[in-house]
């Protein structure tokens, strides 16, 4: 009975291949647009969820009353009153600045200079403690002025099994450039961040630069609250506080 089975089937797939051959490609292009789907779904929520603390952390802004789009900013003066004495329930604030595509200048230990593009991430101190940062060995670095930080990707790309540490790296200067080369020292090698976070960066310098007191910081401040604090709290503690917020 079952050799008679097989017979019809195959019968059928002889007789009506081209239609099978159809369906079969359907259900293959089916799944893979799930997977792909279920895969960049995932990658999208770790923007929000892959962080250690995440249910800790938020963004800190003001709603400009004037702009149609209620874009997001902080003022200045309010950045700096923050980073220097944080309101109550606030563990730490982070000050961020991207650039992508920098070029970036590496020196090996045998006199070798490699370029490459890089995205850089100025970080202020709190960062390791907002973000949960850690070396490959686990530890939690300290990012000094004149150093920075390298990702474990960054690293095997330009050194491959060479230790980074120590090494030097500087911004790539051009024919038009005759300002003086800024030169820092890898101290770390920081594990990966979470892919498709606005975080995620090739190398982290530390931030120099002052807190310009007029300019508005746009979506660039994330705090870690204490734990059991309330966002809700935070938010009155920040309106009584500061002016603006109370917008």
């Amino acid at each position: 009975m079952i050799k008679h089975y097989l017979k019809i089937a195959f019968r059928q797939l002889n007789n009506h291949k081209t239609h099978y051959l159809f369906s079969i490609i359907s259900i293959a292009l089916g799944i893979l647009c799930f997977s792909l789907s279920a895969y960049y779904v995932k990658e999208g929520m770790n923007a929000f969820t892959g962080w250690q603390n995440a249910g800790r952390m938020a963004n800190i802004y003001v709603k400009s009353p004037t702009d149609s789009n209620g874009q997001e900013y902080i003022p200045g003066k309010e950045l700096y009153a923050l980073m220097n004495n944080p309101v109550a329930g606030i563990e730490y604030v982070t000050w961020l600045e991207k650039n992508h595509e920098v070029n970036i200048t590496f020196e090996t230990s045998h006199g070798i200079e490699k370029p490459f593009l890089c995205d850089i991430l100025k970080v202020t101190p709190d960062f390791v403690f907002t973000y949960s940062v850690e070396t490959i060995d686990g530890k939690t670095p300290s990012l000094k002025t004149g150093e920075v930080f390298i990702t474990e990707l960054m690293a095997k790309k330009v050194f491959a099994l060479e230790n980074p540490i120590g090494k030097v790296l500087h911004f790539t200067k051009t024919e038009q450039d005759t300002t003086t080369t800024d030169y820092y020292t890898i101290s770390a090698v920081i594990k990966d961040l979470p892919r498709m976070t606005g975080e995620r960066a090739d190398i982290y310098f530390p931030q120099t630069t002052p807190v310009a007191m007029e300019h508005n910081y746009r979506k660039a401040i994330t705090v870690l609250l204490s734990e059991g604090i309330a966002y809700g709290e935070i938010h009155k503690r920040l309106q009584k506080q500061f002016p603006p917020f109370r917008e």
